[in-house]
């Protein structure tokens, strides 16, 4: 039986075939030229940016869920770290030397200053004269 299916297949399959050029043979004799034969699936249009409009919504909604995801961890990350570097700050500062120069040092800095504004001074004057 199974032989009997097979031929016919075959001869459906010719058959087709045969009606396929039979049609292409009175396309030319009617227009003079061969067209080609047209496939059953209709091509689609290549679209311009390459992805969908409902591709691009449900994109969009799942790089928010991630960003809120990643912004919720990193605020409650900075909670912690906040209240950690207060307590550390209140720590310094009630051990912290007051930062800052002493007598001496403010009167070394300046007679320094004054040496060095000196010292320009001539040299402008220098340059003056000799001009």
């Amino acid at each position: 039986m199974n032989e009997i299916a097979n031929i016919i297949s075959r001869l459906e399959n010719q058959k087709a075939a045969i009606d396929r050029a039979l049609e292409a043979l009175q396309d030319f004799a009617a227009t003079g030229s061969i067209t080609p034969p047209q496939s059953g699936r209709k091509r689609t249009p290549a679209r311009k940016g390459g992805m969908t409009p409902e591709g691009r919504r449900r994109l969009a909604l799942a790089m928010k869920r991630r960003w809120a995801a990643k912004r919720t961890g990193v605020q409650a990350k900075k909670a912690t770290t906040r209240k950690a570097t207060t307590k550390k700050a209140t720590a310094k500062k009630a051990t912290a030397k007051k930062a800052g120069l002493s007598a001496a040092g403010r009167q070394k800095l300046a007679e320094a200053m004054k040496r060095r504004w000196a010292a320009k001074r001539t040299a402008t004057q220098a340059k003056k004269t000799a001009a």
